[in-house]
């Protein structure tokens, strides 16, 4: 279903008496929309798009209720440009999840609450959230995670240590990250690392040796001071 740039859209009716059988929702650019709708009972569904609705207003801060009760099952998520999202949804029970993207939000750190696993959670994508200021172990949060955006973070200034390595992570992209000021041994952490970005990282001084990083093929460090 796709009800994307809809503008006078408020709110979605309960799904699962309309469309049982529904897999992907799409309500992209739907600015009076303000609220995600119920989707209990949508076994199915797997997809969910709103990129640019009302949640990046700005007029009000906004949460979005525990994910893990409505669509249980669902894989990839897209809550890119919701500006006044200032709490991450509670994914704990999201076991299916693959992808997470959400670029330019106002989060400042993300799970709050609850360290489950996401064994399944491939890439995340946090970029240009300019009010991050942390990450947690994600060893613990996305053991299996293969990429990680977070380009443009500008508030962030350190990435911590993990309690293990992620093992699969082939791409991580720090660019832009202003404040960055140290990053841990990636060999420790990321053994099996492929692609490597910190252009723009201004306040990096230093890195640790790479030189434990077999399958490294491309580094970019332009414009670091």
């Amino acid at each position: 279903m796709d009800l994307s740039y809809s503008c006078s859209l408020t709110r979605v009716p309960n799904l699962s008496s309309i469309a049982p059988d529904l897999e992907f929702l799409y309500l992209n650019g739907c600015p009076s929309l303000a609220e995600i709708p119920s989707l209990q009972n949508l076994s199915k569904f797997v997809e969910l798009h709103m990129r640019c609705s009302k949640l990046n207003r700005g007029v009000e801060e906004i949460r979005i209720p525990d994910l893990s009760s409505i669509a249980p099952n669902l894989e990839f998520l897209y809550l890119d440009n919701c500006k006044s999202l200032v709490e991450i949804p509670f994914f704990e029970n999201l076991s299916n999840l693959v992808e997470l993207h959400m670029r330019y939000s106002k989060l400042m750190q993300p799970w709050s609450r609850g360290n489950k696993p996401l064994g399944k959670l491939k890439l995340m994508d946090l970029s240009y959230t300019s009010n991050l200021i942390g990450i947690p172990d994600l060893s613990s949060i996305a053991p299996n995670l293969e990429f990680l955006y977070l380009t443009g973070c500008w508030s962030l200034v350190e990435i911590p240590s993990l309690q293990n390595p992620l093992r699969d992570l082939k791409l991580m992209d720090l660019s832009f990250s202003h404040q960055l000021i140290s990053i841990p041994d990636l060999s420790s952490i990321a053994p099996n690392l492929e692609f490597l970005h910190l252009r723009r990282c201004t306040s990096l001084v230093e890195i640790p040796s790479l030189q434990n990083l077999s399958k490294l093929t491309e580094l970019n460090l332009s414009k670091c001071s």
